[in-house]
């Protein structure tokens, strides 16, 4: 689960916030850009296709729960379980 920042001046992880990791992206709240910033983002945070990510939940929320498939779950799991 994440919390998203929209339009801010870079992309980057940015924390916790409670349950949920924070992740700002340069792409504005509007018309779905702030969640095509998010997939190409995680995407290449990931080392992955944008395909192997989906939002499942929160498209006109700041609070975001993404699906990972394919290589994106090893990569995930690798990034994540060395920090």
């Amino acid at each position: 689960m994440l919390r998203v920042s929209p339009r801010a001046s870079r992309s980057g992880w940015d924390g916790v916030s409670g349950d949920r990791l924070k992740v700002r992206v340069t792409g504005p709240a509007h018309e779905g850009k702030a969640n095509k910033s998010l997939v190409s983002f995680v995407a290449k945070a990931l080392k992955c296709l944008k395909s192997d990510i989906t939002l499942v939940a929160g498209q006109k929320s700041r609070n975001k729960t993404l699906r990972l498939t394919g290589r994106a779950v090893k990569s995930a799991l690798r990034l994540f379980s060395s920090t």
